[in-house]
């Protein structure tokens, strides 16, 4: 598991709460829980969201990196959310059966 910001926060236990809710929702799934067998990395100078609107971007983008194995504290910044929602709009309207959309740009790469 990866935290960012508010996990270096005392007041915000973050990490240790997600791993709690995530071990919780495997048993009532009827799996067994690993969590035990996680480990939790915090990464620091990750880019930050500057206003009350774009957190689910920043979270599609950290899990991105995260799976292509680049460095999110360069892919992105606050200044890339237009654009890159709008990627993520027309990457899911092409996956979702609209092979022909296109938005302001053809941004859909």
């Amino acid at each position: 598991m990866r935290g960012s910001g508010l996990s270096g926060h005392a007041e915000y236990q973050v990490l240790p709460t997600l791993a709690k809710w995530l071990a919780e929702e495997r048993v009532d799934k009827g799996q067994l829980s690993q969590t035990t067998d996680w480990h939790q990395v915090t990464v620091k100078e990750l880019p930050e969201q500057h206003d009350g609107g774009s957190c689910g971007v920043f979270t599609c983008m950290y899990a991105k990196c995260l799976l292509a194995g680049s460095d999110p504290t360069q892919a992105f910044s606050q200044n890339d959310i237009p654009r890159l929602r709008l990627q993520m709009a027309a990457n899911l309207l092409k996956a979702y059966g609209l092979p022909n959309a296109k938005l302001p740009g053809d941004l859909s790469g």
